[in-house]
This record gives C-alpha cells, sequence and structure tokens, in this order.
C-alpha cells in the first residue's frame, strides 16, 4: 500500500515499520498508517530531534519502544501507548535496545538496563542496574549474543544474561561511531 502524506510541513524526526503499519513522528505527535490516512497514537511529547525505535517481544505481545533524546521512552502494542516514566535514569534516552530479556537505554554516559522480561521496572534487587561508561553512548546493537555499546572514540562489548554476570569489556579504545544509524553488521 502506498502511506499517505503526514499532514505538516514540519520535519518528520522518525519513521519505523511495525506490524504492518508505518509509524511517523513530527512535531511531539506520534502517528501510524496502514496505507488509507494516518492515526494518532500519542501528542504532547516535547518537541525533539531524532526518534530511534526497537521492535520487542518480552511477554507474548510484540511492542515498539522509543526513545528521542527528550522525553520518557514510550511503548506501543498496536493498542495502547504507555510512558515508560518510572526512572528518571532513562528519561531522555537516545539510544534503545533489548538484550537477553532486559531492556537498555542509553542517556549520556549512563546504560541503564530493566528487569528481566519488563521495559519499565528498574528495580536493583529484582535485576535492573546500570553501567556507567567514560564517554557518551552514540549507539547500541546486539551481534552474536553480544550487546555492542559505542562512543564516538571506543567500541565496548557486553556480555552475559543478568546482573549478576552482565560484564563490559572494551573492543576498541580509538575507532567508535559518532552516527548512531550507521551501525551494521
Amino acid at each position: 500500500a502506498i502511506v499517505p502524506t503526514v499532514s505538516s510541513s514540519s520535519l518528520i524526526l522518525g519513521v519505523a515499520f511495525f506490524d504492518g503499519k508505518v509509524i511517523a513522528v513530527r512535531e511531539g505527535k506520534i502517528h501510524y498508517s496502514t496505507g488509507t490516512g494516518w492515526t494518532q497514537i500519542a501528542t504532547g511529547r516535547t518537541h525533539t530531534t531524532k526518534h530511534r525505535f526497537h521492535i520487542f517481544n518480552f511477554s507474548g505481545t510484540r511492542k515498539i519502544i522509543g526513545v528521542d533524546g527528550v522525553n520518557y521512552p514510550y511503548t506501543w502494542d498496536n493498542t495502547t501507548f504507555v510512558d515508560v516514566n518510572t526512572s528518571t535514569d532513562v528519561q531522555g534516552a537516545t539510544c534503545v535496545c533489548a538484550f537477553k530479556d532486559h531492556m537498555f537505554y542509553s542517556k549520556g554516559s549512563l546504560l541503564t538496563f530493566s528487569v528481566p522480561f519488563d521495559e519499565a521496572d528498574f528495580t536493583p534487587a529484582s535485576g535492573a542496574g546500570s553501567i556507567r561508561l567514560p564517554k557518551t553512548i552514540t549507539g547500541l546493537y546486539v551481534f552474536r549474543s553480544q550487546l555492542f555499546v559505542f562512543t564516538e572514540s571506543s567500541i565496548h562489548v557486553i556480555n552475559g544474561s543478568s546482573l549478576a554476570d552482565f560484564t563490559l569489556e572494551s573492543v576498541n579504545e580509538t575507532i567508535g561511531c559518532i552516527a548512531s544509524d550507521t551501525i551494521q553488521e
């Protein structure tokens, strides 16, 4: 199907494909289309720049999660839009990625991860935690059962499967990533 034009002349700040729908973000509003017009999912979000998305399934229901560098992350499951507003450590996250049944969020040099199977629970006693990197995180990417964490001048990898055994190891301290959306296998 041909997707209709998103009304307005402002910039589109993010586009994702999710379960046969196109999701577009513009002017603090999130819309979706199946090819016959646009339906608004959410409004009232602070106007931002780039949106990034990740599709995941922790509970038998596929969801898409979005981050925008200013607001709280949000999820949508084709029906319900929910702000992940249970920790200020993730408000303003710029990258997001599911890894080993945890959701990882980057904000500055802080990498915060949720408890297993719940993207919105950050209770340390239940398995959530955070890792501080020496520089601002510019990208997250899962490859071969490892989570690669990029800064502008370094690459790190997280191994393990839970708070009990997650480890951060350096891959390279002189090469990194300055543009998150360029990370490829």
